[in-house]
C-alpha cells in the first residue's frame, strides 16, 4: 500500500511539474508577452470576462454590524489568444507562482468588509488553460459583505442586499464583466438561516463610476510646502463594469411572535383586568399596574438587545411603545377612579341642607337668632317667675294689708291676689311674717310655718326652673349641632355614594374602550406591516 501511495504522489507531482512546465514553455515562446496588458490590447475592444458562482453557505444578516457572511466558489472565464497551444487537452495550473506570470482579471468585491481565500489543506484554486487560449479560474472565498439594513419595519422587514463585483484597475473600455449563460448563480439547497429566509437570488450587470485616486505634479521651482497652491491636482474617474448579486431575504417572524408580540400582548390584556377589580382594591390594582409596566419595559429592552442604538423608529418600537402606553393608561385610569372615590364634598354643602330652599334657610336662621337674643332678658325672667310662682296654694298671711296703698315695690304683687311676693327693682322677694302675728295664735304660727315652707319650695322651684331653662337651651344647642353633624354625615355619605357611582361608571366604560382600542391598533398595525415591503421587491 505504501508503494502504491508513493507512486500516486509521484505521478501527481510529475503531472503538476509537466503542466507547469508546459505553461512555462508556452511563455518562453512569447518573448513579448506582457502580463500587465489585457489580451485584447491590440484589438481596440475590451476583454470580456464571464463570471459565475456557487453559494456554499450564508450566515445571518446582522443588524448590529450591518453585514452578512457568504462562502462562495467563484469562477472566471476569459480568453487570452496569446496563450493558445497545440496540446490535445487542457493544461491544469495549480501553482500560484506560475499563475501570477500570466494576465488575469483583478476582480475584487467592492462592498466586502473582509475576504479571504481557503488554504486548507492546500490552496483552494485551480486554472485550466484550453488549447484555444481560454482560461477558467476557480477559487473558494469567504466574504463578510456590508449591507446597510433598513430597520424601519423590524422585525417584520424584508431586506435586499447586493454583492458588487468589479475590476479594480480596468474600466469598461478595457474589461467587461458578464454573467455566464445558463445558471450563473447556483446555491446550496441545504442553506437555512435561523432568523432569515432567502426569498430570491438575482444577478444583474451595470456600469458604475468610481474614482481611482488623486495624482499630483510638482512645479518647476521648489514649492513652499506651507502653501496649499504648490500642487496641481487631477481626479481621474472612469466607468467600471460591475456585476451584482442581489440577495432578497425575509425575516422569520415566528421567533419574534413567540418571544415578543404574544407575551407583550398578553401583559396588556392582563392589565385590563384591573377594570374588573373593586374600586376600593387599591393594593391589588396598584401592584397589578406596576408589575405590568415593569414587565413591558423589560421586554422592550430585551427586544432591542440585538439592534444598534439608532434613532430611527422601528416597528418593534411602535408596538412596545403602544403596549407601554396602554399599561400606563390603566394606571392613570385607576388614579382617576381613586380620586373620584376619595374626593371630599364641596365647601358649600357643609353649612346648610341643599334640599331646603333659600326661604326656609332664612327662617331657620331668624328663629335661632331670636331664641339666643330673648334668653336672659328681664321680660324673659319675669315670665319665668310669674309662671312658676303664681301658685293658688300660696295665700297672703295678712289679709288686712290688702287695703294698704300700693307702693312701687308691691304694685305688681298686690294686684295678684294679695301674693306674698313684693317687687324690688327688677326682682322679687317674699314678705316675712312678724313676730307678733306668730305669738298671737297657733293658727297664725302654723300659717307662718306653711308660708316659710311654701317660700322655700317656691325658691327651689325657681332655681330648678332657671336651671332647666339653661339646660334646655344647652340641649337645644347640642341638638342643633347634632342635627347639623348628622346632615353633614348624610351629605358626605350621599357624596361618597355619588363618587363611587362615577368611579364604577368609569371602570365600566374602560372595560369596553381599552380592549376595543387595543384591538383596533392590532388590526391597523398588522395590516400595514404584513404588506410586502416595496423597497425589498
Amino acid at each position: 500500500m505504501n508503494i502504491i501511495f508513493n507512486v500516486l504522489c509521484f505521478w501527481i507531482a510529475w503531472l503538476r511539474l509537466v503542466e507547469s512546465h508546459d505553461l512555462l514553455n508556452i511563455l518562453k515562446r512569447l518573448p513579448y508577452y506582457d502580463k500587465e496588458e489585457i489580451p485584447t490590447h491590440n484589438e481596440s475592444r475590451p476583454t470580456v470576462v464571464t463570471i459565475q458562482m456557487y453559494i456554499e453557505g450564508l450566515t445571518s444578516f446582522r443588524a448590529q454590524s450591518n453585514d452578512f457572511g457568504v462562502d462562495i466558489y467563484f469562477q472566471e472565464t476569459w480568453m487570452d489568444k496569446r496563450l493558445a497551444h497545440n496540446a490535445s487537452k487542457r493544461i491544469l495550473i495549480k501553482d500560484r507562482a506560475s499563475f501570477d506570470k500570466i494576465w488575469h482579471p483583478d476582480i475584487y468585491f467592492a462592498n466586502a468588509r473582509t475576504a479571504e481565500f481557503h488554504d486548507v489543506t492546500s490552496p483552494n484554486f485551480l486554472v485550466w488553460l484550453y488549447p484555444n487560449g481560454t482560461l477558467f479560474y476557480d477559487c473558494r472565498i469567504s466574504l463578510t459583505v456590508i449591507c446597510m439594513l433598513n430597520l424601519a419595519r423590524y422585525p417584520l422587514d424584508s431586506q435586499s442586499c447586493n454583492l458588487r463585483i468589479l475590476s479594480y484597475a480596468y474600466d469598461v473600455d478595457q474589461l467587461m464583466l458578464r454573467w455566464s449563460d445558463g445558471t450563473p448563480i447556483d446555491i446550496n439547497p441545504e442553506i437555512k438561516m435561523p432568523d432569515m429566509r432567502l426569498r430570491k437570488l438575482e444577478h444583474a450587470s451595470r456600469n458604475d463610476t468610481y474614482a481611482t485616486g488623486i495624482w499630483s505634479c510638482a512645479l518647476k521651482q521648489m514649492p513652499d510646502f506651507r502653501d496649499e497652491t504648490w500642487t496641481n491636482r487631477w481626479v481621474f474617474s472612469g466607468i467600471w463594469s460591475c456585476a451584482l448579486v442581489i440577495f432578497k431575504i425575509d425575516r422569520e417572524l415566528m421567533h419574534h411572535i413567540i418571544q415578543t408580540y404574544i407575551p407583550s400582548g398578553l401583559i396588556v390584556t392582563i392589565s385590563f383586568f384591573s377594570f374588573w377589580l373593586d374600586v376600593d382594591s387599591v393594593p391589588g390594582r396598584v401592584s397589578l399596574s406596576i408589575t405590568t409596566i415593569l414587565t413591558v419595559a423589560t421586554q422592550n429592552s430585551a427586544a432591542k438587545m440585538a439592534l444598534p442604538q439608532a434613532s430611527d423608529l422601528k416597528a418593534i418600537d411602535i408596538w412596545m411603545g403602544v403596549c407601554l402606553t396602554f399599561v400606563f393608561s390603566t394606571m392613570i385610569e385607576f388614579t382617576v377612579v381613586n380620586f373620584c372615590v376619595r374626593r371630599k364634598p364641596r365647601e358649600n354643602l357643609k353649612k346648610y341642607d341643599t334640599r331646603l330652599n333659600l326661604g326656609e334657610q332664612v327662617q331657620r336662621l331668624i328663629y335661632a337668632n331670636q331664641k339666643m337674643t330673648d334668653f336672659g332678658s328681664p321680660v324673659h325672667q319675669q315670665n319665668c317667675r310669674t309662671m312658676y310662682f303664681e301658685d293658688p296654694r300660696i295665700e297672703s298671711a295678712d289679709e288686712n294689708k290688702s287695703d294698704a296703698p300700693t307702693s312701687p315695690t308691691t304694685t305688681f304683687i298686690s294686684k295678684e291676689k294679695n301674693s306674698i311676693f313684693r317687687r324690688v327693682g327688677n326682682g322679687y322677694t317674699v314678705e316675712r311674717p312678724t313676730l307678733v302675728s306668730v305669738l298671737n295664735g297657733t293658727e297664725d304660727w302654723r300659717r307662718g310655718q306653711r308660708l316659710t315652707r311654701t317660700k322655700k319650695k317656691a325658691e327651689e322651684r325657681m332655681l330648678r326652673a332657671e336651671e332647666n331653662l339653661l339646660n334646655g337651651t344647652e340641649d337645644w344647642r347640642r341638638g342643633q349641632r347634632l342635627t347639623r353633624t348628622k346632615k353633614k354625615a348624610e351629605e358626605r355619605m350621599l357624596r361618597a355614594e355619588e363618587n363611587r357611582k362615577i368611579a364604577q361608571a368609569i371602570d365600566r366604560k374602560s372595560r369596553i374602550y381599552f380592549p376595543v382600542a387595543f384591538l383596533v391598533f392590532n388590526i391597523v398595525y398588522w395590516t400595514y406591516y404584513l404588506r410586502r415591503n416595496p423597497d425589498a421587491e
